[in-house]
């Protein structure tokens, strides 16, 4: 078996690695290590076969983190430009917002408040993740940036438009600029980092292909003349 293993976006190099010596230890021949934001631009690419050069923005918004990689995508080509992560957007922060969303309404609706009910609670937030799970959404953005958003119950067919508003200047455009600012005073040492990864990633690629070449099961499979051209 020769996977590809998916990492988190927040693990560093050593922690990788690891990641791969275990796969290796179990007997697994790890052809590399991808993050999955990259996985998923990959998947976006070979099933929309886009030709020509695009750029790709994905969106990995989980239960614990909301990150985000800039793919630049020709043909079949893929490579991660830029990948950030958050732990200030999340799964989580949705799950809370509906919560607090249906006391209010329990409250205005019943006169009664039952944010001091643990078992109510706990109730209630399984609901919220479950209302998540069965709507489709979709999203729109127009010229003016304003960011609309239509939901569809799969089971009821409603179907609701709202827009999106900042949550309380959760980021604000100060906070923006230091973001845009501090990338650019890391711009050289995140290239530096990248062509790293880059070779690295070669490296593995050609080793692991060398690997199969010499593998003895497949001598008989491929002429002298093709095993010279792909080493």
């Amino acid at each position: 078996m020769k996977p590809l293993l998916l990492c988190q976006l927040y693990l560093n190099d050593r922690q990788c690695q690891t990641t791969k010596d275990t796969g290796i230890t179990v007997g697994l021949n790890v052809l590399r290590i991808i993050s999955k934001l990259t996985a998923a631009a990959i998947a976006y690419g070979l099933d929309k076969k886009v030709a020509g050069e695009h750029n790709v923005l994905i969106f990995d918004l989980g239960s614990g983190t909301f990150d985000v990689s800039l793919v630049p995508t020709k043909d079949d080509i893929f490579g991660a430009k830029s990948t950030v992560g958050g732990t200030h957007l999340d799964g989580d922060d949705f799950d809370s917002k509906l919560v607090n969303h249906f006391i209010q309404e329990f409250k205005r609706k019943h006169k009664k408040d039952m944010s001091e009910n643990k078992r109510a609670l706990r109730h209630l937030k399984t609901a919220c993740e479950r209302v998540k799970q069965i709507l489709s959404v979709t999203f729109h953005i127009d010229a003016n940036g304003i960011l609309n958003v239509s939901t569809i119950g799969k089971s009821t067919g409603k179907q609701t438009k709202n827009t999106i508003a900042n949550d309380k200047g959760r980021l604000s455009e100060i906070e923006i600029d230091q973001m845009v600012n501090e990338a650019e005073r890391h711009r050289a040492e995140d290239e530096n980092q990248l062509q790293r990864v880059v070779a690295r990633n070669t490296l593995e690629v050609v080793y692991s292909l060398q690997q199969t070449v010499d593998d003895e099961k497949l001598t008989c499979k491929i002429t002298s003349a093709e095993r010279e051209q792909i080493v």
